[in-house]
């Protein structure tokens, strides 16, 4: 599970079947992608989008051994590389 997530969710009033109409998925893929960490870059997008959160926040947990999770370093990546992605598009226009 990702704490920012829940938490996030809570403040707005937000249910599992809420968050999962938003990202056009059934309850059950959101409730697995939250247990797994198994979201595509579209559902991230569209949660940091939802919260106003950046994605590291948002997908942020702490594995059983202590350690950072491997979402949290997947985002991190994936973020910079959509930054860049546009970043390169505004210089193109």
């Amino acid at each position: 599970m990702f704490p920012n997530l829940e938490a996030e969710q809570t403040r707005r009033g937000h249910t599992d079947q809420h968050v999962a109409d938003e990202l056009g998925i059934t309850l059950q893929k959101y409730q697995g992608h939250k247990e797994q960490g198994t979201f595509r870059v579209s559902e991230i997008l569209a949660l940091v989008k939802m919260y106003d959160k950046p994605a590291e926040h948002l997908l942020w947990r702490r594995c059983e051994n202590g350690a950072e999770s491997e979402v949290y370093d997947f985002c991190t990546c994936i973020i910079d590389k959509i930054e860049h992605f546009f970043q390169e598009r505004e210089s193109n226009l």
